[in-house]
Protein backbone atom coordinates (compact mmCIF):
# COMPACT_ATOMS: atom_id res chain seq x y z
CA UNK A 1 0.00 0.00 0.00
CA UNK A 2 1.52 3.33 -1.03
CA UNK A 3 2.14 5.96 1.63
CA UNK A 4 0.51 9.30 0.90
CA UNK A 5 1.84 12.43 2.58
CA UNK A 6 -0.49 15.41 2.76
CA UNK A 7 1.34 18.56 1.71
CA UNK A 8 5.01 18.56 0.86
CA UNK A 9 7.60 16.03 1.95
CA UNK A 10 9.27 18.38 4.43
CA UNK A 11 8.39 17.31 7.99
CA UNK A 12 7.24 19.92 10.49
CA UNK A 13 9.93 20.57 13.07
CA UNK A 14 8.52 19.36 16.37
CA UNK A 15 5.41 17.89 14.73
CA UNK A 16 4.22 14.30 15.14
CA UNK A 17 3.07 12.14 12.23
CA UNK A 18 -0.32 10.45 12.67
CA UNK A 19 -2.83 8.62 10.48
CA UNK A 20 -6.22 10.17 9.67
CA UNK A 21 -7.68 6.88 8.44
CA UNK A 22 -6.72 7.49 4.83
CA UNK A 23 -3.48 9.43 4.74
CA UNK A 24 -0.55 10.33 6.95
CA UNK A 25 -0.55 13.85 8.35
CA UNK A 26 1.53 15.80 10.81
CA UNK A 27 0.57 17.90 13.78
CA UNK A 28 1.85 21.42 14.22
CA UNK A 29 4.75 21.86 16.61
CA UNK A 30 3.76 22.20 20.23
CA UNK A 31 5.28 24.69 22.62
CA UNK A 32 7.91 23.81 25.19
CA UNK A 33 6.49 21.74 28.05
CA UNK A 34 3.26 20.70 26.30
CA UNK A 35 2.08 17.08 26.09
CA UNK A 36 0.48 15.34 23.09
CA UNK A 37 -3.11 14.37 23.85
CA UNK A 38 -5.08 11.66 22.06
CA UNK A 39 -8.47 12.77 20.74
CA UNK A 40 -9.69 9.31 19.76
CA UNK A 41 -10.07 9.00 15.99
CA UNK A 42 -9.54 12.75 15.54
CA UNK A 43 -6.17 14.41 15.16
CA UNK A 44 -4.07 14.50 18.35
CA UNK A 45 -3.41 17.89 19.88
CA UNK A 46 -0.88 19.57 22.14
CA UNK A 47 -2.07 20.47 25.64
CA UNK A 48 -0.54 22.03 28.72
CA UNK A 49 1.05 19.62 31.17
CA UNK A 50 -0.98 19.09 34.36
CA UNK A 51 0.16 21.02 37.39
CA UNK A 52 2.55 19.24 39.70
CA UNK A 53 1.27 18.13 43.08
CA UNK A 54 1.29 20.84 45.72
CA UNK A 55 2.82 18.37 48.19
CA UNK A 56 6.35 17.10 47.66
CA UNK A 57 7.40 14.10 49.72
CA UNK A 58 10.65 14.72 51.62
CA UNK A 59 11.19 11.84 54.05
CA UNK A 60 9.60 9.27 56.35
CA UNK A 61 10.58 7.96 59.77
CA UNK A 62 9.13 4.80 61.28
CA UNK A 63 9.39 4.07 64.99
CA UNK A 64 9.51 0.37 65.90
CA UNK A 65 11.36 0.51 69.22
CA UNK A 66 11.56 3.06 72.03
CA UNK A 67 12.91 6.51 71.10
CA UNK A 68 12.77 9.80 72.99
CA UNK A 69 11.76 11.89 69.99
CA UNK A 70 11.46 12.01 66.20
CA UNK A 71 13.46 14.83 64.61
CA UNK A 72 13.32 16.16 61.05
CA UNK A 73 16.40 18.36 60.57
CA UNK A 74 17.16 17.45 56.96
CA UNK A 75 14.90 18.72 54.19
CA UNK A 76 13.62 21.87 55.90
CA UNK A 77 15.32 24.65 54.00
CA UNK A 78 14.65 27.64 51.76
CA UNK A 79 13.22 25.30 49.09
CA UNK A 80 9.79 25.62 50.70
CA UNK A 81 8.23 28.17 53.01
CA UNK A 82 5.63 25.75 54.38
CA UNK A 83 5.71 22.09 55.40
CA UNK A 84 3.27 19.36 56.40
CA UNK A 85 4.07 16.64 58.95
CA UNK A 86 1.62 13.72 59.07
CA UNK A 87 1.86 11.23 61.93
CA UNK A 88 -0.14 8.06 62.43
CA UNK A 89 -0.34 4.98 64.63
CA UNK A 90 1.84 6.60 67.28
CA UNK A 91 2.07 4.63 70.53
CA UNK A 92 3.86 5.29 73.77
CA UNK A 93 3.65 8.85 75.11
CA UNK A 94 0.93 10.33 77.26
CA UNK A 95 1.47 13.94 76.19
CA UNK A 96 3.41 14.30 72.93
CA UNK A 97 4.28 17.79 71.73
CA UNK A 98 5.92 19.70 68.89
CA UNK A 99 9.09 21.81 68.94
CA UNK A 100 10.76 23.76 66.15
CA UNK A 101 14.50 24.12 65.68
CA UNK A 102 15.93 27.61 65.26
CA UNK A 103 19.56 28.71 65.30
CA UNK A 104 20.63 25.07 65.49
CA UNK A 105 18.70 24.43 68.73
CA UNK A 106 15.23 23.06 69.36
CA UNK A 107 13.37 25.79 71.20
CA UNK A 108 11.83 24.79 74.53
CA UNK A 109 10.20 28.17 75.25
CA UNK A 110 8.85 31.17 73.37
CA UNK A 111 5.61 29.67 72.04
CA UNK A 112 2.36 31.63 71.83
CA UNK A 113 -0.69 29.44 71.38
CA UNK A 114 -4.42 29.01 71.70
CA UNK A 115 -6.67 26.09 71.00
CA UNK A 116 -9.17 23.57 72.24
CA UNK A 117 -9.16 20.02 73.51
CA UNK A 118 -12.05 17.59 73.66
CA UNK A 119 -12.52 14.23 75.35
CA UNK A 120 -15.22 11.76 74.39
CA UNK A 121 -17.13 12.24 77.64
CA UNK A 122 -16.09 15.82 78.48
CA UNK A 123 -17.11 19.13 76.86
CA UNK A 124 -14.43 20.90 74.86
CA UNK A 125 -12.02 23.03 76.89
CA UNK A 126 -10.09 26.04 75.60
CA UNK A 127 -6.42 26.68 76.29
CA UNK A 128 -4.08 29.60 75.86
CA UNK A 129 -0.44 30.38 76.47
CA UNK A 130 2.12 33.15 76.31
CA UNK A 131 5.64 33.72 75.06
CA UNK A 132 7.18 31.90 78.03
CA UNK A 133 5.23 28.74 77.29
CA UNK A 134 6.79 25.43 76.47
CA UNK A 135 5.70 23.59 73.30
CA UNK A 136 2.04 22.66 73.34
CA UNK A 137 0.68 19.16 73.70
CA UNK A 138 -0.93 17.99 70.49
CA UNK A 139 -2.67 14.91 71.90
CA UNK A 140 -3.36 13.44 75.31
CA UNK A 141 -4.28 10.05 76.72
CA UNK A 142 -2.04 7.97 74.49
CA UNK A 143 -1.02 4.58 75.83
CA UNK A 144 -0.31 1.09 74.56
CA UNK A 145 -4.04 0.71 73.88
CA UNK A 146 -4.40 4.11 72.17
CA UNK A 147 -3.13 5.28 68.79
CA UNK A 148 -2.33 8.90 67.97
CA UNK A 149 -2.99 10.49 64.57
CA UNK A 150 -2.62 14.04 63.35
CA UNK A 151 -1.15 16.74 61.15
CA UNK A 152 1.23 19.62 61.80
CA UNK A 153 1.46 22.54 59.37
CA UNK A 154 4.74 24.44 59.71
CA UNK A 155 4.39 27.84 58.03
CA UNK A 156 6.66 30.78 57.36
CA UNK A 157 9.66 28.60 58.13
CA UNK A 158 12.14 30.88 56.34
CA UNK A 159 11.13 34.02 58.18
CA UNK A 160 14.33 34.95 60.02
CA UNK A 161 12.92 38.07 61.67
CA UNK A 162 9.44 37.01 62.77
CA UNK A 163 7.27 34.18 63.97
CA UNK A 164 7.02 30.70 62.54
CA UNK A 165 3.43 29.44 62.55
CA UNK A 166 2.19 26.03 63.60
CA UNK A 167 -1.30 24.64 63.04
CA UNK A 168 -1.70 21.35 64.89
CA UNK A 169 -4.66 18.99 64.72
CA UNK A 170 -4.56 15.59 66.29
CA UNK A 171 -5.83 13.21 68.86
CA UNK A 172 -5.91 9.63 69.93
CA UNK A 173 -8.28 6.75 69.39
CA UNK A 174 -8.83 4.14 72.09
CA UNK A 175 -10.55 0.84 72.31
CA UNK A 176 -13.70 2.50 73.71
CA UNK A 177 -15.35 5.84 73.15
CA UNK A 178 -14.34 7.07 76.60
CA UNK A 179 -10.65 7.19 75.66
CA UNK A 180 -10.92 9.23 72.46
CA UNK A 181 -9.23 12.65 72.48
CA UNK A 182 -9.16 15.47 69.95
CA UNK A 183 -6.99 18.59 69.86
CA UNK A 184 -6.72 21.66 67.66
CA UNK A 185 -4.15 24.39 68.26
CA UNK A 186 -2.63 27.39 66.54
CA UNK A 187 0.82 28.32 67.78
CA UNK A 188 3.79 30.49 66.87
CA UNK A 189 7.45 30.49 67.84
CA UNK A 190 8.96 33.95 68.03
CA UNK A 191 12.73 33.42 68.02
CA UNK A 192 14.27 35.59 65.28
CA UNK A 193 15.81 32.91 63.10
CA UNK A 194 14.71 30.72 60.23
CA UNK A 195 13.25 27.34 61.17
CA UNK A 196 15.47 24.39 60.24
CA UNK A 197 13.83 21.47 62.01
CA UNK A 198 10.73 20.08 63.66
CA UNK A 199 10.54 17.62 66.57
CA UNK A 200 7.79 15.31 67.81
CA UNK A 201 8.52 14.26 71.39
CA UNK A 202 6.98 13.16 74.68
CA UNK A 203 6.53 15.74 77.43
CA UNK A 204 6.04 13.11 80.12
CA UNK A 205 9.43 11.46 79.52
CA UNK A 206 7.88 8.24 78.23
CA UNK A 207 9.42 7.04 75.01
CA UNK A 208 7.63 6.71 71.69
CA UNK A 209 7.41 3.01 70.87
CA UNK A 210 5.66 2.98 67.48
CA UNK A 211 4.46 5.27 64.73
CA UNK A 212 5.02 6.60 61.24
CA UNK A 213 5.96 10.21 60.48
CA UNK A 214 5.99 11.70 56.97
CA UNK A 215 7.31 15.13 56.04
CA UNK A 216 6.17 17.00 52.92
CA UNK A 217 7.13 20.34 51.42
CA UNK A 218 4.33 22.56 50.09
CA UNK A 219 5.28 23.99 46.72
CA UNK A 220 5.53 27.75 46.40
CA UNK A 221 2.88 29.17 44.08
Amino acid sequence: MPVTIVGNNTPTAGGVVYGDGTNYASTAAGTSGQLLQSNGSSAPSWVAAPSASALVFISVQTVSSAVAQVDFTSGISSTYDDYLLIYENVVGPTKPAIQVQKSGTFQSTGYNYCGAQGVATTPTSSYGGNSSSAPINNANGISTSNLSFGTVYLMNANNATGATGLVIQGGSVGATGTSNYANSFVSSQTTSAATTGIRFFDTSANNLTAGTFRLYGIQKS
